[in-house]
């Protein structure tokens, strides 16, 4: 048995309330999936953070995994995340948070588990299991929870307490059905600013279930819907098992939590151990957002061993904390305490005075802003190794709930995800650390241990980065053509760049975007996201590439990034289309002579070299014929565009298309003309259309907000109907939302496009409409159920 598992058994048979059928459960989830890991496909750095986490536990813990959503947590969207994730729960449900306010609770864990529980009512079968863990207030958050939960209750509740003088509950953590998990820095139950979570899709649940169970298991106090004498919350209700939802691109993560053996045994420190492992595998750079390093007047010694060490062996450091009004906490006092270490470090390693000093200007160290440049707090948990492996979660980088805790009985609970990614890495850089750090890096501190008036930025090698030349990957270039231009990036400067973004455009106008790998010194790199296909179109035409065009990079200099070619395009040369099919206008009846007539065009200026034409019906071919050429501008329409059918005995729908067969791109400028299908009906059969209910999000809303409605449209005869129309209405005026709708098939149901609708809510009771036909266009079975209706009250 290996050491993970020899910890957890220990610590589980510590725990002699939990049944043994529970301790199995357990044993079994931690058996099937802690080998379940990504072989071959970590990075450099996740190599590192597996092979510690092996040689501790002999298991890394890294599974493929999907981001399904990033929030930073100034916009209100996580609190209605959860309330969203109650609603699509099937099995279980976990929940933990330091604390959880009352009105949180009573306006959208409450309402939301209501709403669960009628439908559990209604539905039968199984009853999802839902868990939560705080730290104060057990009882009342259990009954806040079921206050407004009306008649038998089918939802099972628990709610498990973590005594804060034995051990602090940090551990911010969702769990939905074993496979949809959330982890970051809010407490999961309070809508709060400056946070950042993540949200993650796949096998990483079920280890974050087990975690959870782990973790509730140490409780010192239960309450629950099931309590009975006999059992004291013990007997936990069975749930469905679950398989987790395969992802289509997967990428590695690690599920680092610390603090769950939490008994008199000890505690388990993985994610000290993967945390402080990735940071002392930087090579370029480190981003952090954090709180606040402090703790009192002291630093974690473990970890900024690793920050100091990254500094003086090259490494760029780039740290946003927040604003403090304790002095103990200032910007400064932490600046100081840090910059302490960076001396001990380069004291160690015999550096002069010249390689001190290159050394404390490479730790950027600076107070989180927003846009109008004034300081605010901070509460995000977050860093960044090389632009690559990142950490979101609950642990802050300070004593507290680190190493440095990790060995008394009052080390904290915590939970968060290191994903190794650089394509998951390029999009929280995107969305959260490159506005992070735009708003924040003017505003630098600089440590006492940098002299007055010292020139930082004259001992930092720069980066130079030049865009090479653009290379079209044909000539002449005529309309229609699929033309590749390369090209690549040359640092002609003495410093590394790290990532940056390059754009390509056409006329001005920017047409692809990428973010562009490091380029070391002296390189030409033309392997990266330096290349660009575009669909020629007429005209003299500009192609532009520019590289570092967020300014990232600190450059010798900046004017010189961008690169450009001009491209004449000819004319189209052959364009071959079809027109539509026409047919006589009405409901044919079974064994009917219906006499079907197209015709063929050469919309460009030189003759074709032949084409072959095919009428099918329903998908299989009836008919086709050869023309041995086509000239430019030509439209021909005889007997080998026409084509007589006999309509079949059997009534229905059916489709006719007429086709060229053997377009070929780059002979043919434009394929999307190349066919054309109309729908014919036999028999007396008629469509019957139908709204289905309308469903609208978010359901709670007040003046001002963006509510969308979407629906959909239900055929509930045998007969495919035309193409029509529809239109949503607010207290019966029409908005001018939806339009043209496609035909809807026998027993087919259509959503989205035309059937969305967005409107700004407006105060007051309101009646929104959803009309299927809104024009009477098609011959309905019954012409008195197109329109659905709902009833919104918005508040001021």
């Amino acid at each position: 048995m290996n050491i993970l598992l020899k910890k957890r058994c220990e610590n589980w048979l510590r725990l002699r309330s939990r049944p043994f059928a529970v301790i199995i459960f357990m044993l079994i989830n931690t058996l099937v999936y802690a080998d379940s890991h990504c072989d071959g496909s970590l990075s450099r750095v996740g190599q590192q953070v597996a092979a510690a986490l092996t040689d501790e536990y002999e298991v890394p813990l890294s599974y493929c995994n999907d981001i399904i959503d990033l929030y930073d947590q100034n916009d209100g969207r996580f609190s209605e995340s959860i309330r969203r994730e109650i609603e699509n729960t099937q099995s279980s449900f976990a929940l933990s948070s330091p604390t959880y306010s009352k009105s949180f609770v009573i306006q959208f864990l409450a309402p939301a588990l209501a709403e669960r529980n009628a439908r559990a009512l209604i539905e039968g079968g199984e009853k999802p299991l839902f868990k939560f863990i705080t730290v104060l207030y057990p009882t009342r958050l259990y009954q806040d929870l079921i206050s407004q939960i009306d008649g038998p209750l089918a939802i099972n509740i628990a709610v498990y307490q973590l005594l804060p003088e034995s051990n602090a509950n940090d551990m911010r953590l969702l769990i939905r059905d074993k496979h949809v998990t959330y982890s970051g820095s809010p407490e999961l139950g309070r809508e709060s600013t400056n946070n950042l979570s993540i949200a993650l899709n796949g096998e990483i649940g079920l280890l974050a279930d087990t975690q959870f169970d782990m973790t509730s298991s140490a409780a010192s106090a239960i309450t629950c819907s099931w309590r009975t004498a006999e059992t004291n919350c013990q007997s936990v209700p069975p749930t469905p098992a679950l398989s987790p939802i395969a992802t289509e691109t997967a990428m590695p993560v690690f599920s680092l939590t610390r603090g769950y053996f939490a008994s008199r045994g000890g505690f388990d420190l993985q994610a000290d151990i993967a945390l402080t492992t990735a940071l002392d595998q930087a090579q370029r750079t480190i981003f952090l957002s954090q709180v606040s390093y402090l703790a009192g007047n002291s630093l974690s010694d473990y970890l900024f061993e690793s920050i100091a060490s990254a500094v003086v062996r090259g490494v760029e450091v780039q740290s946003v904390i927040g604003a403090s009004d304790i002095e103990e906490h200032s910007p400064a006092q932490q600046l100081e305490l840090l910059g302490r270490f960076i001396e001990e470090k380069a004291d160690r390693w015999e550096l002069d005075d010249s390689e001190k000093l290159s050394a404390h200007c490479r730790l950027y160290f600076t107070v989180k802003h927003d846009g109008n440049n004034n300081p605010e707090p901070n509460n995000a948990k977050f860093f960044m190794v090389d632009e690559g492996t990142f950490y979101v979660g609950s642990q802050d980088l300070a004593p507290t709930s680190f190493w440095s805790s990790g060995t008394t009985a009052n080390g904290e609970y915590e939970h968060g995800y290191l994903i190794d990614s650089i394509a998951a890495a390029n999009q929280i850089q995107e969305e959260y650390w490159i506005p992070l750090w735009r708003n924040a890096r003017n505003n630098r501190l600089y440590s006492s241990y940098i002299p007055e008036g010292y020139n930082c930025a004259a001992t930092r090698p720069r980066a130079e980065l030049i865009p090479m030349e653009i290379i079209p990957g044909q000539t002449p270039v005529s309309y229609g053509d699929q033309v590749r231009f390369n090209s690549g990036v040359k640092n002609a400067g003495a410093g590394r760049s790290n990532n940056f973004r390059v754009i390509w455009r056409i006329d001005g106008v920017e047409v692809s975007s990428a973010i562009h790998t490091d380029v070391p010194p002296g390189a030409e790199v033309t392997d990266g996201e330096s290349d660009f296909t575009w669909t020629a179109t007429s005209g003299i035409h500009t192609i532009s590439f520019s590289v570092d065009t967020d300014d990232r990079v600190n450059e010798i200099d900046e004017t010189n990034n961008t690169r450009e070619i001009n491209i004449a395009v000819q004319e189209a040369s052959i364009d071959l289309a079809v027109t539509p099919i026409q047919a006589p206008d009405r409901t044919h009846m079974p064994g009917d002579q219906i006499r079907l007539r197209s015709s063929v065009m050469n919309n460009g200026t030189t003759a074709s070299n032949g084409a072959t034409v095919a009428w099918r019906i329903g998908g299989v071919t009836q008919a086709e014929a050869n023309f041995a050429s086509i000239p430019g501008g030509a439209a021909i329409r005889n007997a080998k565009t026409e084509y007589l059918w006999t309509a079949p005995t059997q009534v229905g729908s059916y489709d006719i298309t007429f086709s060229i067969e053997n377009a070929v791109p780059g002979l043919d400028y434009d394929r999307s003309n190349n066919s054309f299908t109309r729908l014919i009906t036999v028999g007396s059969g008629r469509a019957a259309l139908r709204p289905t209910d309308i469903e609208f999000s978010p359901q709670v809303a007040i003046s001002g907000e963006q509510i969308t409605f979407n629906a959909g449209v239900k055929n509930l005869q045998n007969f495919r109907s035309p193409p029509f129309h529809v239109r949503w209405l607010v207290d019966g005026t029409d908005m001018g939302a939806g339009g043209p709708h496609p035909g809807v098939g026998p027993g087919e149901t259509i959503y989205g496009g035309p059937n969305t609708f967005t409107w700004t809510a407006q105060p007051g009771e309101h009646t929104i409409s959803f009309e299927v036909d809104s024009e009477n266009e098609v011959d309905e079975l019954g012409e008195d159920d197109n329109v659905a209706e709902v009833v919104v009250t918005i508040a001021e």
